[in-house]
């Protein structure tokens, strides 16, 4: 049987859970993503569709750094194998679900974050006195030398 693969760029409808196995400790995040949609209508307008609805499992280190970097409305970048799942829900209603299993998160769509720290000059003084810039630090800062292209340095095509 082959899993089909996707690659899904969404936005987190609330903050990600965290669950972990007793018998084992393994654990596992529970994101769910919503994906806009649209779609060319007949008269080449783009129509705005509902936004599509999938729960994503990540499991292990990786399941723990989710629930400590994401947060709602963020949007993450993830991969995984595609699956549906289908249960009766409480009313008696049958349930589908789309499931991306094993998902591993490829980009957390915002970085954290951090406080700038300004240094004040007098507090840039201190740290330059106690470490010196070296000679070799010195030739590091200097611009290249330019050199001009001609036919024997060019690469060919």
């Amino acid at each position: 049987m082959t899993w089909a693969t996707a690659h899904i760029c969404g936005y987190l409808a609330a903050k990600p859970e965290l669950k972990q196995f007793e018998e084992t400790g393994t654990v596992v995040c529970n994101l769910v993503l919503y994906v806009n949609r649209r779609k060319n209508a007949e008269d080449k307008e783009v129509k705005e569709l509902e936004p599509l609805k999938i729960h994503a499992e990540v499991w292990g280190k990786q399941a723990v750094n989710c629930v400590n970097i994401l947060d709602k409305g963020w949007n993450p970048t993830i991969t995984g194998t595609l699956d549906e799942v289908s249960f009766l829900g409480k009313d008696g209603k049958q349930i589908r679900l789309t499931v991306v299993r094993y998902a591993q998160v490829l980009d957390y769509g915002k970085a954290p974050t951090e406080k700038v720290v300004d240094i004040p000059d007098e507090s840039q003084k201190v740290v330059n006195e106690l470490n010196p810039p070296t000679s070799k630090d010195k030739k590091a800062n200097k611009p290249p030398k330019s050199t001009s292209l001609t036919a024997k340095n060019t690469p060919e095509a």
